[in-house]
């Protein structure tokens, strides 16, 4: 509905209007105060032309200026401008009703009208634009009675669904569902049940999902350097140690056991590494938490112990989950400094375990880095190693056909002096009956 435009809704026969039924709808008010004209201003009057002069020697005579009387000047009307938000009525067995007052939005946004205050039944509904620079958009129009279950209503009805209305920092809210993620970033408030009373929310950090991501930054690390060992060593006892492999998996790693026995640059990666996760790291708690060790993070932390473990002296990392637990809920924020800390206020982290971790693995796997290169140069010997034997193939392809050449001619001639040893042999055996 433009400004000044009106419609009805006629409802035949009228409604009857229980105790608990409700008008929902969606409504969107369109504010248009840039169309409004600007109140006008006066006209500047005539331009006027500058008094001539007369000049003889050094006298200089000026004219009067002109003068002119403009009549007096009359502001025209101000343009009508009406705000009124009362736009929704209706028509009941008391008469027209205005219902609620709106108000201008940025879209379409859903009402709902309990209708018990209203009359008992309802004939009508009339929308009507006063106003001379709004627009009125209405749909989605429904009546019902929100207790009601198709053909079923509740007796004696303990409570009734409804959207769930809290109050949060002095703002009144109101959301469809009892899960609300959209107040605080990052997160949900769960409404477990009504109250008068006001309840202080305490937002902390998700300690556990910090754990799981400490866990699965050292699996991640025990898998490398697992790897490294399986390249590096000829050692099948490597292999039984790992007693979290499938048999599948403990075939695969038998593949490639020992494939890179001695490779220099794979043992000093695993040496780094044990370096890097060895040393310690400035914190907020200065040496009381420097180093990984102390947060349950080392290479020996199960308890108890005795006797020597040949795999405690590969390098794998362990975790004191009790002692990580009390680090975590004691210092969380020296233990996010142990992996990454930001020691030059340029807001980016530069020392910690991670921190020294990406910084030595970033050379290795990047475009052109150690890795690549090798792989590189594996690949281009590879392909060389497969164009000599496709060469030495066919190499051998043209011996053996010159070979079955040179073996048949000689087949052929030993045929020939065989067959003229014998010749002889008749010869000389029929000359000596002649005689």
């Amino acid at each position: 509905m433009a400004p000044g435009r009106e419609t009805s809704i006629p409802l035949s026969p009228a409604m009857a209007v229980s105790s608990s039924m409700v008008l929902e709808l969606e409504v969107k008010v369109t504010s248009r105060r840039e169309d409004i004209p600007p109140v006008p201003m006066p006209p500047p009057g005539p331009s006027l032309p500058a008094a001539p002069s007369a000049s003889l020697g050094d006298v200089t005579v000026q004219s009067s200026p002109s003068r002119v009387n403009p009549p007096q000047w009359t502001p025209p009307e101000a343009p009508r401008v009406v705000d009124d938000f009362s736009m929704m009525f209706a028509g009941t067995d008391r008469g027209v009703v205005s219902l609620p007052p709106l108000q201008d939005t940025q879209g379409f946004v859903k009402l709902t009208i309990p209708l018990q205050n209203y009359g008992n039944e309802i004939s009508a509904l009339h929308f009507r634009n006063n106003n001379t620079h709004r627009d009125l958009e209405v749909r989605d129009i429904h009546i019902y009675d929100p207790t009601v279950r198709g053909d079923f209503a509740p007796a004696n009805a303990v409570s009734t669904a409804a959207d769930a209305e809290l109050e949060f920092s002095g703002i009144p809210i109101r959301r469809a569902t009892n899960n609300i993620s959209d107040l605080q970033p990052g997160v949900t408030i769960n409404l477990q049940a009504a109250g008068p009373n006001q309840v202080e929310l305490r937002i902390e950090p998700d300690r556990e999902r910090i754990k799981d991501a400490l866990i699965q930054f050292v699996g991640y690390y025990n898998q490398l350097v697992a790897n490294i060992n399986i390249l590096t060593r000829n050692d099948e006892t490597i292999i039984q140690e790992l007693n979290y492999l499938s048999p599948e998996e403990q075939d695969r790693a038998r593949e490639r056991l020992g494939v890179f026995n001695g490779d220099i640059t794979l043992m000093q990666m695993r040496r780094t590494f044990q370096n890097i996760m060895m040393s310690p790291y400035p914190t907020s708690e200065g040496e009381n938490l420097s180093l990984l060790a102390q947060v349950g993070i080392s290479t020996n932390s199960r308890a108890g112990g005795g006797g020597f473990d040949a795999s405690r002296m590969r390098g794998y990392l362990e975790i004191d989950e009790s002692r990580l637990d009390e680090s975590l809920r004691q210092n969380l924020m020296a233990v996010r400094e142990l992996f990454g800390n930001d020691t030059t206020g340029d807001l980016l982290a530069d020392t910690g375990a991670a921190v020294a971790i990406d910084s030595y693995i970033q050379p290795m796997v990047q475009v052109g880095g150690i890795i690549p290169a090798r792989l590189s140069t594996i690949d281009s010997q590879i392909s060389q190693t497969n164009r000599r034997i496709e060469n030495y193939n066919r190499h051998l392809e043209t011996f053996e056909r010159n070979l079955r050449q040179k073996y048949g001619a000689m087949e052929g001639a030993l045929g020939n002096l065989e067959r003229s040893s014998r010749s002889i042999e008749n010869f000389n055996r029929n000359n000596s009956n002649n005689r």
